[in-house]
């Protein structure tokens, strides 16, 4: 592996991943057995959201025996309650979806929404915070009308007193004027690992407001349902990395 990185460092490289080559589990086999600090490897796991696939691959080889009980709890824990709360999500996700069907509007799952029953497959893998969709700008108004008798609405979550408060018509004009998503549609649940679902639907690429690429992507996509997950799946991965670029430049602006 990496020589000027610590053995934890490594550690969290190599586990995270879903496909393992010979030689990834040789290198695990031996950084495993060091005198490793599991401390630092939560921490960096945390802080790279990538903990419950570390945990999964430990457990998936037989290494989660050299991991501290006390530790080894709060990763069951955190894991048993990622799977849970995808559970709940991705039920909401395929009724969103039935009914997006049912009035043949085009809508496509997009991150962990897409990845996880297709990609990761296992529910506590991957943690999701909200649905995110691809649509055609065209059909904003539909799809709202389809959430709203879904029992969502546009606004901001309180969690301190559980209600969901309403946006400003100013900041709604701002809103449809200079974002690439509609404004957040959300829901209260009544669930102990769910207080709310929030859904986001793009439809653009990013904050040039170009609907042309998106518009020819959900075409492709009904027109070639069995490229779906496989096809666009660089492109959720783009949209990610584009999207934190302009986050990145606009705080680089400010500093």
């Amino acid at each position: 592996m990496f020589s000027d990185l610590s053995n934890e460092q490594n550690l969290v490289i190599l586990l995270s991943r879903l496909t393992f080559f010979e030689e990834n589990l040789i290198e695990i086999e031996k950084i495993i057995k060091e005198n490793l600090n599991w401390y630092d490897i939560f921490n960096m796991s945390t802080k790279n959201k990538v903990l419950n696939l570390i945990y999964y691959n430990l457990k998936r080889f037989n290494y989660d025996k050299f991991i501290s009980p006390n530790l080894e709890r709060i990763l069951i824990f955190n894991y048993l309650g990622t799977q849970n709360r995808n559970t709940i999500l991705l039920k909401e996700l395929n009724n969103i979806m039935n009914v997006m069907k049912i009035n043949k509007v085009p809508c496509i799952p997009l991150k962990g929404a897409n990845l996880i029953p297709n990609i990761y497959k296992d529910l506590g893998i991957r943690n999701m915070n909200d649905l995110d969709f691809m649509i055609n700008k065209e059909n904003a108004d539909t799809i709202s009308q389809i959430l709203f008798s879904l029992g969502y609405d546009q606004g901001e979550y309180d969690s301190e007193v559980n209600i969901i408060k309403p946006v400003s018509r100013e900041k709604k004009i701002l809103w449809a004027m200079n974002m690439n998503n509609l404004l957040p549609f959300i829901k209260k649940v009544d669930d102990k690992f769910v207080s709310f679902i929030e859904l986001d639907f793009c439809f653009s690429l990013d904050l040039n407001l170009d609907i042309n690429p998106v518009s020819t992507m959900l075409q492709r996509a009904q027109e070639y349902k069995e490229l779906e997950t496989c096809d666009f799946l660089f492109s959720y991965v783009a949209i990610y990395i584009k999207k934190q670029q302009i986050v990145c430049g606009l705080l680089l602006k400010k500093i």
